[in-house]
């Protein structure tokens, strides 16, 4: 049993943080290492995440977590968050579908729809929506390209733009930064406890910077179709920037972002409880690739706003004492490498690939 110093996180009567800790164990008792890419729950549970997604129901997590206690789980972190479907008024929606449709059409050029698209009058969370479709207008091409684009072009051309516009905040001190920059030395001896993640979303305090309030990392369509590890590696990665910051900064929650391709998944990390954090996963959106494009991301508008929310309310300091044994219990790398495999294997299913198809 974990220590029963702080309450447990319960639903009804099944006690999640209990049930973590024996999956832990079993975890632990394991005779053989676990494939990552069939694995990917257990190795967040080795790390004291418990990994939710809306209607998938992991084998792995067997027995102890069945369909009944996820979804329990979800109902109640979505009632105790507040986590809720986002409704968009219609005036809102249509100003914004009809300028990109004019856009499209060719009845404006791109400098009248961002001229047109600054002159509405909208709450905060629907402004930095519309911020952000502008960063696409002004990035993107009018067609779909026939090559693939590398992680850099990815960057500076697609996510930048977009993910710039809903939460970089110079004026607010909220800034989306790109911090791996490493040498190719510190790259071949990286590993889970020493990469740096490729986003940040950091605030600034006078001339340092002060929170992470986010952490992203980011792959090319081409290199996570070529490998399921990596993009579980990456997503555990996601898990443990915001579960060590969540500890150490004493926040609210965490926001994560894995990127493949144009395809963006948001989860935000929570700390119902001491001994147990939970990653959900809030909305999956597609960056647009051209002009023709854009129609599809502004009809995805709910699950931007919804993320910006959980942002905005819960991806702060908390206002309440941080509990110590919190971080003292995070599990070291040498235990996840003890748990998890290193080897890839492309034909082992991959919960995760089903999301980017």
């Amino acid at each position: 049993m974990p220590p029963n110093d702080y309450e447990h996180f319960m639903t009804g009567n099944f006690d999640v943080t209990n049930a973590l800790y024996l999956l832990q164990h079993s975890i632990l008792q394991q005779k053989w290492k676990l494939s990552l890419e069939d694995h990917v729950h257990c190795a967040m549970a080795t790390n004291y995440i418990l990994l939710l997604t809306p209607n998938v129901f992991p084998d792995e997590l067997l027995p102890f977590f069945n369909k009944d206690n996820l979804s329990a789980i979800i109902d109640k972190i979505e009632s105790t968050y507040d986590i809720k479907k986002y409704y968009i008024p219609t005036r809102i929606f249509t100003s914004i579908i009809n300028i990109v449709q004019d856009l499209n059409i060719g009845t404006i050029n791109r400098r009248k729809a961002i001229s047109q698209l600054l002159e509405l009058d909208f709450p905060a969370n629907e402004h930095k929506f519309v911020q952000g479709i502008i960063g696409l207008i002004q990035k993107i091409l009018c067609v779909t390209i026939a090559e693939d684009v590398n992680k850099s072009e990815l960057g500076t051309r697609y996510i930048d733009p977009f993910l710039c516009g809903l939460f970089d905040g110079p004026d607010q001190g909220m800034f989306l930064r790109w911090t791996n920059e490493m040498t190719l030395e510190a790259k071949r001896n990286e590993n889970f406890g020493t990469k740096r993640p490729d986003i940040c979303i950091t605030s600034l305090h006078g001339v340092q910077w002060k929170a992470n309030h986010g952490f992203g990392e980011v792959k090319s369509f081409h290199q996570g179709d070529k490998s399921n590890f990596l993009l579980c590696a990456d997503l555990v990665r996601v898990g443990i920037f915001c579960r060590n910051a969540c500890a150490l900064q004493n926040m609210d929650g965490v926001l994560g972002l894995h990127i493949v391709g144009r395809t963006v998944l948001f989860y935000v990390l929570l700390s119902p409880s001491a001994h147990l954090y939970v990653m959900y996963e809030l909305a999956k959106i597609k960056i647009s690739n051209c002009i023709d494009d854009l129609t599809k991301l502004v009809v995805d508008m709910h699950h931007i706003l919804r993320v910006l929310d959980v942002f905005h309310r819960i991806c702060i300091r908390s206002a309440n004492p941080s509990l110590p044994i919190q971080y003292q219990m995070t599990i070291t790398t040498s235990n996840h490498d003890h748990v998890i495999s290193s080897s890839q294997n492309r034909k082992r299913a991959c919960h995760l690939k089903y999301h980017h198809n």
